[in-house]
């Protein structure tokens, strides 16, 4: 028979509360790399935009380029920056595991917040550009198709990263709540 003591018990949270965080980094990392991919992808496209005599093409190009800007941007953050936050939050919780997670949930929580309210803004310049589409000629139609393409980008992105968040949160919640019974 295996028993189980109160030191235990402390090494198998240490090793949950690791693995949450290695897996929602390597989700992290994994859309990091999508990104990448996704803004090499769309480079020859702006520079086809670019070179067109098209007026509607050419309405397109700032909004695809602020989205090449801002995908690019934020993969190369998640891929440069999120290895090295994993170590620092393991490195945090052997020092003190309760307060290390505390922060990480309340970090997830306001996180959590700011996704919500981002998703909605998305999909709401979204609409406003899909009802703009109507209203305008040529350049600014163009202008409209390209901020319709760049919202939704970012609503999907959000959306991937958002649900993520959750997961990690939710895993947190429960240990989160042990330490706030223990206080």
């Amino acid at each position: 028979k295996i028993r189980f003591d109160h030191s235990t018990n402390l090494i198998v949270k240490m090793m949950e509360f690791i693995q949450q965080i290695q897996v929602w980094t390597r989700g992290e990392l994994e859309q990091g790399k999508w990104m990448l991919s996704i803004s090499v992808l769309l480079l020859p496209l702006l520079f086809l935009l670019l070179k067109s005599e098209n007026t509607l093409a050419r309405g397109m190009v700032i909004p695809l380029s602020i989205l090449f800007l801002m995908i690019a941007g934020y993969g190369s953050y998640l891929i440069i920056v999120r290895t090295e936050y994993s170590k620092q939050i393991e490195n945090q919780f052997q020092l003190n595991a309760e307060q290390t997670i505390e922060r990480q949930y309340q970090k997830a929580t306001k996180d959590e917040k700011d996704f919500r309210l981002l998703k909605g803004i998305w999909a709401t310049m979204a609409v406003v550009s899909i009802l703009l589409c109507f209203f305008t000629k040529e350049y600014y139609r163009g202008l409209s198709l390209g901020l319709i393409v760049m919202f939704v980008g970012l609503l999907i992105t959000d959306t991937f990263l958002h649900n993520r968040l959750n997961e990690y949160r939710n895993a947190l919640q429960g240990h989160y709540d042990k330490v706030k019974l223990l206080e």
